[in-house]
Formats: structure tokens, C-alpha cells, sequence
């Protein structure tokens, strides 16, 4: 009989348990609320780029605004529905011209939302979101065939606190959540004497609206040599910041 007993409540117990859990897993915000798709859909935002100038010896920031609109929807190679944004951009002072910059491709499922920019597929949110959750965003980017790609090899994506309120360029969010996708550094960068590199990236999300803040930032300085006594920042480093103005979700 307490044999019997026993059984039983630990038949309820793991029983409850497994109730619980499944609760909890179907608790988890949809990553799709993150990035919401809708027609006549935009997003403006300022752009801060960080340019290297005299043959790499000087940096220097310039801002623009750009804007996101939903343009078009296609069927992709996999047989699933894309969707097509244009992104345009303007100096900061002329509200008129507007130039296209470029255009990229959102997919989404129930386990992922993919952006394809410049022929690069990144995996920018996956299920569940989850605090701490990794996942390896940049897996479908062929690293091993092009050198110029090679930084972006083995990078964990990692989903920071969700629901978080965040305040980006003054203006106030209550429900955020931030991707933390890089962020290494090698050497001091403030010692322009030695070697330093700096690989830093990150995204903001916010519900119901979308990317809110983007800051990526790949730089590499080498210390002076017989050539060039002040040093000098290699080609190709560069970097973004890119914060949200307005948007008519």
C-alpha cells in the first residue's frame, strides 16, 4: 500500500512538473511580434557612419537619414514568401532628395526571421526568446571562400533581457529586447602605438515595431611603421549607428 502510494504521488508530481514546463515554454513572447510585416509599412531612422580618411589615418563620423519601406513580397528559392524593403537615404539638412541605397529581404517562420542583405543571410531572432539564448547567426554567410568575410565566422547571437524599456534617440520604449552579437577587442585602442581591433555588434528590437537601434563597428589600426610614422586604419574597417526617429506603426 505505500508502495502504491508512493507511486502515485510521484506519478502527480512528475505529472504537475510536465504541466508546468509546458506552460512556461508556451509563455515566450513570438519573435514575429519583434518584427511585424504590414503593407505601406516604414521606418526612419538616423544613420551615423564612420568613415577612415588620408589613406586611413583619420576617422570621421557622417550622418544621413534613411528610411525602410515595405515595397514588394516574392517566392524565394525555398518556395517561401520574402519580403522586399527599400532602403533610401538623404543628407541630414535636404528633406527632398532621397537616393536608393539599397534593398534587402526579410523571411520569416515560426523558429527564425532571416534578413538577406548584399547576398549575406543573417538569422537576426529565432524561438523562443529567451534571456541568454545563442544561436549562430551568421551560419548561412560562407566565410571559408572570402577572406573580406572572414571576421564574421563563428558569431553567437545571444538574446538579452526581453520586455525591456529602452530609451533610443530620446525616444522611450517599453518593450525591448536586445541581440548581443559581437563583441570582441584586441590591444588598447586609445594606444596608437600597438596593434588594436575592435569587433563590436549589437541590435535593438522593440515590440510591435521592429529594429530600433543598430551599432556595428569593425576596426583595425596599425601602429606606425617606415611607411606611414602616424599609423594607419586598415581598408575595410568601418562602422554604423543606426537609431530610430519615426516610424507609422
Amino acid at each position: 500500500m505505500k508502495l502504491s502510494t508512493l507511486s502515485f504521488i510521484l506519478a502527480v508530481t512528475i505529472f504537475v512538473f510536465s504541466c508546468k514546463k509546458e506552460n512556461t515554454e508556451l509563455s515566450f513572447e513570438r519573435i514575429q511580434n519583434y518584427y511585424p510585416i504590414s503593407k505601406g509599412k516604414y521606418i526612419t531612422y538616423r544613420l551615423d557612419s564612420t568613415v577612415y580618411t588620408t589613406l586611413g589615418t583619420k576617422k570621421e563620423v557622417r550622418s544621413y537619414i534613411v528610411i525602410d519601406v515595405l515595397d514588394t513580397s516574392i517566392t524565394d528559392n525555398l518556395g517561401k514568401i520574402a519580403y522586399v524593403f527599400k532602403r533610401s537615404i538623404r543628407n541630414s539638412i535636404d528633406t527632398t532628395k532621397w537616393d536608393l541605397l539599397t534593398t534587402y529581404r526579410v523571411s520569416i517562420d515560426s523558429a527564425k526571421i532571416a534578413v538577406t542583405e548584399n547576398n549575406l543571410r543573417f538569422v537576426k531572432l529565432v524561438s523562443p526568446l529567451r534571456e541568454e539564448l545563442t544561436w549562430k547567426g551568421n551560419s548561412f554567410v560562407n566565410t571559408n571562400d572570402n577572406n573580406n568575410l572572414a571576421f564574421l565566422d563563428g558569431w553567437l547571437y545571444t538574446y538579452g533581457k526581453p520586455n525591456e524599456s529602452q530609451l533610443i534617440n530620446g525616444n522611450p520604449f517599453k518593450e525591448t529586447v536586445s541581440v548581443f552579437q559581437k563583441n570582441d577587442t584586441i590591444g588598447n585602442p586609445n594606444d596608437k602605438k600597438m596593434y588594436a581591433e575592435i569587433l563590436y555588434s549589437k541590435e535593438v528590437y522593440a515590440k510591435n515595431i521592429g529594429l530600433v537601434y543598430k551599432e556595428f563597428t569593425h576596426e583595425t589600426w596599425q601602429p606606425p611603421n617606415a611607411n606611414l610614422v602616424n599609423g594607419y586604419y586598415e581598408e575595410g574597417s568601418y562602422g554604423i549607428k543606426l537609431s530610430l526617429i519615426k516610424h507609422n506603426f
